[in-house]
C-alpha cells in the first residue's frame, strides 16, 4: 500500500502536494495512493461498501496524520514552497462545494496553529484562519489563536460559514464578516453544557448535518462523539467509549479514542442516522439517535490509517 523510492531533490524534501486521484508525498521515500485505502476501507466495512465520493475526506486526513508521524516541518513563509508542521484535518472550500471543483482546500497546519489555503491550480498556499500564535482567543481571522487545530467543514446552508475545531474548542468563522466566534468549550476536560460551560478534550473531527443545524465531533482524548445544538450551543454526548487500559481488560467491543467519521449513506439507512467511525484501528457503526454502536471490523495493528497524529 505504501511505495517507496529514493533519493529527490532535497530543496523539495519538506513539501506536501495533494492530488487526485494521488495524494503524493515528497520526499518520493512516501507515496500513499488513495485507491489503495479506498480498497482497505472498502474491504473492511463490507460488500456495501461507502463510495469514495464517501471517503476522500476521510483518506485524506489519515494520509497527513501518516505524513505528521513521519517527519517534522519547520515554519516557512507563504507561496509554492510554503511547509506545514503536522498537518492534519482537511476539508473542503465553500467555493469548492458551491461550484463542484475541487481546486481548493482548507488544510489544519496543526502544530504552526492556523488553517491554511491551498490552490491545486496554482501551487500557492496562503493563511485562511489564525495568527500563527499559540492560544484560545477569538476574534478577526489572523487574530484569533488556536492550540493543535485539527478540523474544519463547511456550513451547506450558510454562504462563506466554516466550523473549526482545536484542542478544547469548536469555534464558527464566517469568511464574509472575517470574525471567529465560540459555539463550544473553553478549557480541556469534559462536561455537558452550554458554549463555552462545556468541555472537550481534542475533538480531532467534525461534521455538519445537511440542514446546518447540528455538529457531531469526535471527542477524542474524552474517548466520546459529542453532539453541538448550532442555534442554542448545547452540547450534549452521544456515545460513551471506554478509555485505554494499558493492561489489556477492556475488550474490543469498546470503543476507544474515535476519530474520522462519514455518515453510512448505504440504500435503506435513514438519512443522517448513522455514523461510519475508525477508533482504536476499528471501524465502528454508531447510530446517533440511540447511541448503539457496534464493530464493523478490527483492522490489524501494523496499519497506520488510524493512528494518533504526533
Amino acid at each position: 500500500m505504501f511505495a517507496g523510492g529514493g533519493g529527490g531533490d532535497p530543496q523539495h524534501n519538506d513539501r506536501i502536494l495533494a492530488t487526485t486521484p494521488d495524494i503524493v508525498i515528497e520526499p518520493p521515500e512516501l507515496i500513499v495512493t488513495v485507491s489503495a485505502i479506498t480498497t482497505t476501507l472498502q474491504t473492511a466495512i463490507g460488500s456495501d461498501a461507502l463510495p469514495i465520493s464517501q471517503l476522500l475526506p476521510i483518506i485524506a486526513s489519515y494520509a497527513a496524520t501518516f505524513v505528521a508521524q513521519i517527519k517534522s516541518y519547520r515554519p516557512c513563509e507563504e507561496g509554492t514552497t510554503t511547509v506545514l508542521k503536522s498537518p492534519y484535518g482537511l476539508g473542503p472550500t465553500y467555493e469548492s462545494i458551491a461550484t463542484g471543483c475541487t481546486e481548493e482546500i482548507i488544510i489544519a497546519d496543526t502544530n504552526n496553529q492556523m488553517y491554511r489555503k491551498f490552490s491545486a491550480a496554482t501551487g500557492v498556499m496562503t493563511p485562511f484562519i489564525g495568527s500563527g500564535l499559540e492560544g484560545c482567543a477569538d476574534g478577526t481571522a489572523f487574530e484569533a489563536r488556536f492550540k493543535w487545530p485539527v478540523s474544519i467543514c463547511v456550513d451547506p446552508c450558510r454562504p462563506h460559514s466554516y466550523y473549526i475545531s482545536d484542542v478544547c474548542t469548536i469555534r464558527h468563522f464566517d469568511e464574509k464578516s472575517g470574525v471567529v466566534s465560540r459555539v463550544a468549550g473553553a478549557e480541556r476536560g469534559f462536561a455537558d453544557g452550554i458554549g463555552a460551560a462545556a468541555s472537550l478534550n481534542d475533538p480531532i473531527h467534525i461534521g455538519i448535518t445537511s440542514d446546518g443545524s447540528t455538529i457531531y465531533a469526535s471527542d477524542c482524548d474524552n474517548n466520546r462523539i459529542r453532539r453541538v445544538d448550532i442555534r442554542s450551543q448545547k452540547v450534549s454526548t452521544v456515545h460513551r467509549g471506554a478509555k485505554f487500559d494499558p493492561f489489556g481488560s477492556v475488550g474490543t467491543n469498546q470503543m476507544r479514542s474515535p476519530k474520522q467519521f462519514v455518515w453510512d449513506i448505504r440504500p435503506g439507512v435513514k438519512h443522517e442516522s448513522v455514523l461510519i467511525i475508525s477508533a482504536n484501528r476499528s471501524i465502528w457503526r454508531l447510530d446517533v439517535a440511540t447511541g448503539t454502536k457496534h464493530p464493523l471490523h478490527r483492522l490489524r495493528r501494523s496499519l497506520f490509517l488510524f493512528s494518533r497524529r504526533s
